[in-house]
């Protein structure tokens, strides 16, 4: 590896609208059976982390953009003490990344500069496998890739997808109207309140067919009818509720790139009072569908390329840049969309390390206008449902579980970082 090296495409937004109130850090946690041990887990982390050079990193400002150089710091492991997501500071060593400790819950936190869900992703499972091993649990990999710490870093792990994959031509942008934000009494600086839901991924996956829909599609309906029920409908907006799906391109493009490859889809309604989940749901379906075939996407990447190239001319200094790259996050992503759901799927993981795991956890970031996220991953037949914000109400988390619990009579387990923030899932009108 050299050196140094340039952002990615995605990766150059994020120095320039991350603030207090946007930390741009996403969080990974692994609930498991016994106590972390700290002193393994460091000695997993100092092994692992050679293995992923482009992770192993500091963020430096240049004159004309950002870029990444070595950190030949050692990555120490830390008790979790504070809210998840919160900024990266001077005391993660020069790191963009956090691997964290509490009681039985493992985590790994990443600023979204350094890579997207799939990229960290890897690294957590590298990291988890050597912490069994260390432990003398032998763990089967014969059917699940885990990077291992003794093989050769492929060039193709540190590539900028979006660069590889871009095509010169014309791309297509589209002028779409300001969505519907929620609000609400601000937390204290860098606070988030967490709230889980616990659910069978089998028997909501059925439900989600029942519908016509797949889980995403069907979780994104019942998130964008409850934000209606809990408060727009009290307000009488007529802006549209849309939710921002990240979409990994890595399934439509060639790429085993380890930093960023997404794209992010927009799906929404125009709500009406006598609108139900049944009739969303297809709705949803078909907008995810059209807007995931390789076509829709290959114009997204175009467009982000060249939006990134229309403002990289050598002699426009950085901070001139940063101020074009918050004015397009903010009317391109902030401005036009109500909540993020990211929705990473299946956590693939030996069956020799799931039975010393009870569940995974994926927690997005709130932002100004979006203030809370919501993250969705399973391990096993668990799924995990993670609502993370930066505003004291809780409304429409609880209108959302209750809805799952009482109109679907799914069996939820509920719980949070706040204990104010608990609540028996059952609904109220």
């Amino acid at each position: 590896m050299y050196k140094w090296y340039r952002l990615d495409n995605a990766a150059k937004v994020f120095p320039s609208v991350t603030n207090q109130r946007n930390s741009s850090v996403f969080r990974f946690s692994v609930v498991l059976k016994e106590p972390v041990k700290p002193d393994i887990l460091q000695k997993a982390v100092d092994c692992v982390m050679p293995r992923f050079p482009m992770f192993s990193v500091r963020l430096r400002q240049g004159v004309f953009w950002n870029y990444l150089d070595e950190n030949q710091q050692p990555l120490k492991v830390k008790p979790d003490e504070m809210t998840p997501c919160t900024p990266i500071t001077p005391e993660d060593q020069g790191y963009s990344l956090r691997v964290l400790y509490h009681h039985h819950r493992l985590s790994l936190e990443m600023f979204h500069a350094l890579a997207d869900g799939s990229g960290a992703l890897e690294l957590l499972k590298s990291i988890l496998y050597y912490y069994f091993e260390f432990q003398g649990i032998e763990i089967d990999t014969s059917q699940q890739g885990i990077l291992k710490a003794n093989e050769t870093v492929k060039s193709q792990e540190m590539e900028d997808s979006f660069s590889e994959n871009y095509t010169p031509v014309y791309a297509e942008t589209f002028s779409s109207p300001p969505s519907y934000h929620i609000k609400g009494i601000t937390l204290d600086e860098y606070e988030t309140s967490v709230i889980s839901g616990l659910v069978n991924s089998k028997e909501l996956n059925a439900i989600a067919k029942s519908y016509g829909g797949s889980i995403t599609s069907y979780l994104a309906s019942v998130l964008i009818y409850s934000i209606y029920h809990a408060r727009a409908k009290q307000q009488r907006t007529k802006k549209p509720i849309v939710i921002a799906v990240p979409v990994n391109l890595r399934k439509a493009f060639p790429s085993e790139t380890l930093r960023n490859f997404f794209s992010v889809i927009n799906v929404g309604a125009y709500m009406t009072d006598d609108m139900t989940v049944a009739e969303l749901v297809p709705l949803v379906q078909e907008m995810l569908v059209q807007k995931t075939n390789k076509t829709y996407l290959q114009s997204l990447i175009n467009h982000n390329v060249n939006f990134e190239r229309n403002i990289a001319s050598k002699f426009i200094p950085l901070f001139i840049k940063k101020i074009a790259v918050r004015i397009g996050f903010g009317y391109l992503s902030e401005r036009r969309k109500t909540i993020n759901l990211t929705n990473l799927g299946q956590l693939s993981l030996p069956e020799t390390m799931l039975e010393h795991i009870y569940h995974a956890e994926v927690y997005a970031y709130p932002t100004q206008k979006s203030p809370m996220a919501c993250g969705v991953i399973s391990l096993g037949e668990t799924l995990s449902i993670n609502f993370i914000k930066n505003i004291a109400e809780k409304d429409i988390i609880q209108y959302f579980f209750s809805y799952l619990a009482a109109q679907e009579e799914i069996n939820i387990s509920v719980y949070s970082n706040d204990l104010k923030a608990s609540f028996d899932p059952t609904i109220t009108e």
